[in-house]
């Protein structure tokens, strides 16, 4: 990515912060980014296209800092998991920017069932095989890793969203807790002794 389109896309997430995503006026997201509002429709020829981008912006930043949670030796992949889900809802509570953007877009107009599909092809390409591998080993509920996929990434976004309203650091830190004991219960086989 070029380096005008990077600030594009960062002013683009702040503008989006400050102002929501149907108040986020290419004239002012290109002048926060410090560039001509002629350069923001040469590399976006429209918003549509411009929020398509940061959503992907956000999506491989979210998994680059996920992805080093799947490197793992087999045998640790229930450990890494419960790790991933930690950080995964982690990100979204440093990232509020990040967050917001996020959850606006994929309740707009658009947030297509394209970008869906292509986003959750994504996630199963990179984060596929950890789900694989321990429904094989039997530490997760047998089920298609897509739908698991789609489950834990729905469940940890609403449990932060749940943090960022949440009254007071306390609360914050219990919703923080018993969302990851939830999200863990809920994926894994329970042994019965």
């Amino acid at each position: 990515m070029l380096s005008s389109q990077v600030n594009i896309v960062k002013a683009t997430i702040e503008v989006v912060s400050q102002l929501g995503l149907d108040r986020a006026a290419t004239a002012k997201i290109s002048k926060s980014a410090g560039v001509a509002t002629g350069t923001l429709f040469h590399h976006y020829p429209n918003k549509g296209h411009l929020f398509q981008a940061v959503h992907q912006y956000i999506l491989d930043d979210y998994v680059f800092n996920l992805i080093g949670f799947f490197d793992y030796p087999e045998d640790k992949v229930g450990k890494q998991l419960k790790k991933a889900i930690k950080a995964s809802l982690d990100y979204w509570i440093r990232n509020p920017m990040y967050f917001s953007f996020m959850n606006q877009m994929i309740h707009s107009g658009y947030y297509t069932d394209e970008i869906a599909r292509k986003e959750m092809t994504y996630f199963e390409s990179r984060l596929g095989d950890a789900f694989r591998v321990a429904i094989r080993k039997g530490l997760v509920r047998k089920f298609d890793p897509r739908i698991l996929l789609q489950i834990l990434l729905k469940t940890i976004f609403e449990i932060a969203d749940m943090i960022f309203h949440a009254e007071d650091e306390i609360l914050k830190k219990k919703y923080r807790q018993q969302g990851v004991t939830f999200i863990w219960s809920a994926l894994t086989v329970q042994s019965k002794n």
